[in-house]
């Protein structure tokens, strides 16, 4: 027959809801998980997973049986899983994570639970990634002629703005 298990410590008692105060009189850091922290936690999950769902669905639903090219080659799942990989690799750039981690401590220090930042970052990001997408002119050449354009490189790699000046040899 084994020994009795040992009973575990109890918790400590709960304090009150209000963060504590440091002897200055700024507020605590609240540390402690909340039960509002994990149900916030699980919809941010749950709005991610969503996205994740719209953006493959469209890719194999709408976008693949309709065998749209890019040049000449197929604009298929070949070319979403690489899109989607780079996405995820230049989401762990270090610029990304510093923004997200200051904003992070941030509101810690100021006593607020800053469970969504990195979605929040990463939603405006992606926004405006598309609305950039969406406004390039998208006539052919258009990349070459800004890369080639000397002066006007910036403007154009910066703003996808309307196709670059100076640029008639294509």
């Amino acid at each position: 027959m084994s020994a009795p298990v040992p009973a575990l410590p109890s918790a400590p008692p709960a304090s009150s809801p209000l963060p504590r105060s440091i002897p200055d009189g700024t507020p605590e850091p609240p540390t402690r998980w909340r039960r509002q922290d994990t149900a916030r936690t699980a919809g941010v999950l749950g709005v991610v997973a969503a996205m994740h769902v719209l953006g493959w669905g469209t890719l194999l639903l709408a976008v693949v049986p309709q065998h749209l090219t890019l040049g000449t080659q197929v604009f298929g799942v070949g070319l979403g899983v690489t899109a989607y990989t780079l996405g995820l690799r230049h989401a762990f750039d270090a610029d990304h994570i510093a923004a997200i981690d200051n904003t992070t401590r941030k509101l810690m220090a100021d006593g607020q639970r800053p469970v969504a930042v990195g979605f929040w970052f990463a939603l405006g990001h992606s926004s405006l990634v598309v609305v950039l997408a969406a406004s390039s002119p998208g006539e052919p050449g258009w990349p070459r002629r800004c890369w080639t354009a000397g002066r006007a490189r910036t403007r154009c790699s910066a703003c996808w703005g309307p196709p670059c000046p100076a640029s008639s040899s294509t």
